[in-house]
């Protein structure tokens, strides 16, 4: 998976996932989320025109590889390690009793892209752990998308990660 924020890559490797929330843990996570495509007709599971300003512990985005723990457990479905696709899994969305909850899990086929707009003035991605850490601050645009970099992933291929 690729990452761009502001238009920039900041990271063109993601193997894992990035998890995107406040810096403060007991604060509540603000954003504008949305699914983009890159310019291809596709039959959608959401359209394109799908846009939602969320309230949550944060995001887990990722590629199929990175299909494991943090996302499971935020009960993300399960995705073909073959897949080219991103999912993206809401954490412990807030919504009020009246409504319905909103997008919880999204998946971004190949020409797409994930699209989030911070509404918080202290964010951070963490990308593949705790190890890289990029601040986001109020209205930065953060970009998730299929990397035009592979990497080699070893193991069985035709299963599903659990």
């Amino acid at each position: 998976m690729s990452v761009r924020k502001n238009g920039k890559v900041v990271a063109n490797r993601i193997l894992n996932d990035v998890l995107f929330c406040h810096t403060n843990p007991a604060a509540t996570s603000k954003y504008m989320l949305q699914l983009m495509s890159c310019g291809s007709k596709l039959k959608l599971e959401y359209p394109v025109s799908v846009r939602e300003s969320q309230r949550s512990s944060g995001l887990w985005i990722g590629p199929a590889a990175g299909n494991t723990a943090a996302r499971r457990s935020a009960g993300a479905s399960p995705m073909n390690l073959l897949s080219n696709d991103l999912q993206l899994r809401v954490r412990e969305l807030y919504y009020r009793p009246s409504s319905q909850p909103g997008l919880m899990e999204i998946t971004a086929k190949p020409q797409q892209f994930i699209k989030v707009i911070s509404k918080m003035d202290s964010a951070a991605m963490y990308l593949d752990g705790d190890y890289s850490v990029i601040p986001v601050g109020l209205a930065d645009e953060l970009n998730f998308e299929k990397s035009n970099e592979s990497l080699q992933l070893l193991g069985k291929p035709n299963v599903l990660c659990y």
